[in-house]
């Protein structure tokens, strides 16, 4: 039995509550759908290959369900790239149109080859410039948004808010899900650490709102006092590993008041969502991940030199990506990926859930966004430092031999150039721990900078 199509709601005549423009107030499915049935008479003829840098708003959702609804294939991209980047990434990809920020259409020649079921590119949640472009096809969107409605139970009364970017994979699978089910969503200005969201919340009976592990760190010191919002019955949190401490208070504040607050593990390979943590294991497992969405599976793959029950994460789901495009002669291939190797290590249960322990490769998930280690080192001897990168998904450690500096000056200028937050950066000037070979032990340096 195929997945239920994520535009099935969006029809003329559908009365029930879509989108509220903080403008324009609620726009049913009807309305959007006729919306759409316009910006279509403005676009060429033909498949398109769209850039679409997904500013928060209505007209550039309109774009989004169009491409979804006509078939064409859009690039998800983040609307404060730069006119450089921007211009690189349309040349390498054939990008044949271009959304503007005002929702209007740049037309920059005809589209390359496109696999005919390859529906959205997303970045792998890069924030160097070296991140490898996701294809995603139109059954990957429908089979995870469809697992999403599953797991949490959404239907057509659940109302969510715009708490995170949606080009952004979670962001995207937020609202993926809930017009899948027919539900509602609330476009906010404003982020969830700031007065004004709370109060759309209760304003608009929001039910729903999402959070990377940083928006349940800042709600945390802000004593967020979730009885003061009746309607807020889920809380989900994705986009890295909170700590198991801050998952149990949530999750204890959701028992007490007969609500739910779920952990969900994901990658943007997998359209996004891969595991999920019901709200009532929390308690029991908050360091755990759970267990694979409906219509996944998750394995591991063993391999020497790792402890007994530990191997590499594997997961198989109608939700897998077609595979990575580089530039547009990837566009036309079809599925080169089978079962999607996350790179993460994991150990499993009794219970049948899984726990990150680790991960194979050198990257760290800072707000969201993955951040190559290797990449932040070349970027600092590029500048003339001998250092060290190493971290956990809250934190990158730095180290730097030599002479005293500016610590939070570079602590700045690093922060800037990953696009995080300054204090998820911490730098110290130290000798580097080396292994009899030379090689950075970088272990050892972990410990050092983590007792520091």
């Amino acid at each position: 039995m195929s997945a239920p199509d994520l535009l099935t709601h969006l029809v003329v005549g559908n009365s029930a509550p879509a989108w509220r423009d903080p403008d324009e107030g609620w726009l049913s499915y009807g309305e959007l759908a006729q919306r759409v049935e316009r910006l279509a008479e403005t676009y060429p003829e033909g498949r398109q290959l769209i850039y679409l840098p997904f500013v928060t708003s209505t007209r550039h959702l309109l774009h989004y369900l169009l491409a979804l609804r006509e078939g064409h294939v859009v690039m998800l991209v983040d609307p404060a790239q730069d006119e450089e980047t921007q211009r690189e990434l349309c040349e390498r990809f054939g990008a044949s149109l271009v959304v503007t920020a005002e929702g209007g259409l740049l037309p920059l020649g005809n589209p390359p080859a496109l696999y005919a079921d390859l529906a959205l590119l997303l970045p792998t949640s890069g924030s160097t410039g070296s991140s490898k472009w996701v294809r995603l096809s139109r059954a990957s969107l429908n089979a995870n948004a469809a697992a999403i409605a599953e797991y949490l139970a959404l239907d057509s009364g659940e109302r969510a808010i715009t708490s995170l970017p949606l080009y952004y994979s979670f962001g995207m699978s937020v609202l993926n899900s809930h017009l899948l089910v027919g539900a509602s969503l609330v476009q906010s200005a404003v982020s969830p650490l700031e007065r004004q969201f709370w109060e759309e919340v209760n304003t608009h009976r929001v039910t729903s709102v999402a959070g990377v592990p940083f928006t349940f760190q800042m709600l945390s010191r802000l004593r967020f006092d979730w009885n003061r919002y009746p309607s807020l019955m889920t809380l989900t949190q994705a986009g890295g590993r909170l700590e198991p401490a801050l998952a149990s208070q949530f999750a204890r504040q959701a028992a007490t008041l007969g609500r739910r607050f779920f952990v969900m593990y994901g990658q943007t390979e997998a359209a996004p969502r891969i595991a999920w943590l019901g709200h009532d294991e929390v308690l029991v497992a908050p360091d755990a991940i759970g267990r694979a969405v409906p219509g996944g599976h998750l394995t591991l793959h063993l391999e020497a030199g790792l402890p007994e029950g530990e191997g590499e994460l594997v997961y198989d789901g109608p939700n897998v990506m077609l595979g990575y495009a580089e530039g547009w002669a990837e566009l036309s291939h079809g599925r080169e990926v089978e079962s999607l190797f996350t790179g993460d290590l994991a150990r499993c249960d009794e219970a049948g859930r899984f726990y990150l322990t680790g991960r194979l490769n050198r990257f760290l998930k800072l707000f969201g966004k993955r951040v190559s280690l290797s990449d932040v080192e070349c970027w600092l001897q590029a500048q003339g430092y001998l250092c060290a990168a190493t971290g956990r998904d809250d934190r990158l450690l730095v180290a730097i031999e030599g002479e005293p500096m500016a610590c939070d000056e570079l602590q700045r200028e690093i922060a800037g150039w990953l696009k995080v937050p300054p204090s998820s950066v911490l730098i110290r000037v130290q000798p580097l721990p080396r292994r009899s070979n030379m090689k950075v032990d970088y272990p050892a340096l972990l410990a050092l900078l983590e007792a520091s």
